[in-house]
């Protein structure tokens, strides 16, 4: 038996003051510092936790039993130990990489900006001595003047890609950030708990749309037909996804399968583009299918909530599906933003 197990075994003979459904321990016998002996050094006084029959039935999970916080959020529990821990670092440890990875990105961009591009023409040559005839300039100035204009519309394409690129690694950021607030916050009042779980829910939902609205434009560059027909696919499944986010704003449930759906529709593109791209399949092959098989793994767990369901109690605190889910949802969008980012150099 664990020392974690024997305090709850103990929890009978507690003198804890109970009220609202909320356990109130304000005493540690144990010296030092009162929120790390409460937590990883002391495991003497754990009142603060309960089983899940002593909170609320929002807060509970499938087939966790034990660990759940019976007090308000504490900036102390994003250090404590109890059953969101792992959900809350594995979320920020995966905003903090994205957040590095972004910098990177960005710091390759602003080299790339600063090096001067050369002439395309000259209307002198390389001794500095004027071209022989004024048909000659003129003819050089005339195809500047074109390649200048096919160079503008390729300017302005390759900016718009780069801020689909950059909308991703942001809206990641976001969701990574918001979702760790959420599960640290799941002990909270009912209405705060269900703002949160909205916000979570709108992060994921924003995240899908840029990557439909960033990667199809890069993707399907040289193939305008199948650009068009799969952004308009995107902006079909996007609008049904937010129908269902806003008619079934009560039932989490509906909305995280929907948005799961909605996911998954992009493989029909992202493997017809693999059929149509030799290139493509040449750069980022290896790393796009990573993405895609990270995706399927990680709904396989949220879905069957494995390995919990097959001994409850036993993942309480780690390696439970939920956990599981966050490091294949980071692996999906972190192997995705890489392929992002190279197709986009490559355009």
């Amino acid at each position: 038996m664990t020392v974690l197990d024997t305090i709850f075994a103990e929890r009978t003979s507690s003198s804890t003051n109970i009220k609202e459904g909320l356990q109130v321990n304000t005493k540690c016998d144990c010296g030092g510092s009162r929120a790390w002996r409460r937590g990883f050094l002391c495991q003497k006084k754990r009142e603060w936790l309960g089983l899940e029959e002593d909170v609320p039935s929002y807060q509970r999970r499938d087939f966790i039993r034990r660990y759940y916080r019976t007090e308000r959020p504490r900036l102390s529990h994003f250090f404590w130990l109890h059953n969101e821990w792992g959900n809350i670092w594995t979320h920020i440890a995966s905003g903090l990489y994205m957040l590095y990875r972004f910098y990177l990105w960005l710091e390759a961009q602003l080299e790339l900006t600063a090096v001067a591009e050369p002439p395309l023409f000259s209307i002198q040559n390389m001794s500095g001595v004027p071209f022989a005839t004024a048909a000659t300039q003129t003819s050089a100035s005339a195809t500047a003047s074109a390649s200048a204009s096919v160079r503008s519309n390729d300017d302005w394409l390759r900016l718009g890609y780069a801020v689909g690129v950059a909308a991703f690694y942001i809206g990641s950021l976001l969701v990574f950030f918001v979702s760790g607030q959420y599960h640290w916050r799941m002990c909270a009042k009912e209405r705060e708990f269900h703002c949160w779980r909205c916000l979570d829910q709108s992060g994921c939902l924003f995240v899908v749309a840029i990557g439909y609205f960033a990667g199809i434009p890069i993707g399907f560059h040289c193939f305008p037909f199948w650009r068009s027909f799969y952004m308009a696919l995107a902006v079909s499944v996007c609008l049904l996804m937010a129908g269902v986010f806003a008619s079934k704003a009560g039932n989490a449930d509906h909305i995280s399968y929907t948005i799961i759906l909605g996911s998954l529709v992009a493989f029909l593109p992202a493997m017809h583009w693999l059929f149509l791209s030799k290139v493509g399949r040449e750069a980022i092959g290896f790393d796009f299918t990573m993405s895609m098989l990270s995706a399927v793994i990680a709904v396989c767990f949220f879905c069957k909530m494995a390995p919990e369901c097959w001994a409850p109690g036993r993942f309480d605190l780690f390696f439970n599906s939920h956990q599981w889910w966050h490091i294949f949802i980071f692996i999906t969008i972190l192997k995705y933003s890489e392929c992002l980012s190279r197709v986009y150099a490559l355009t």
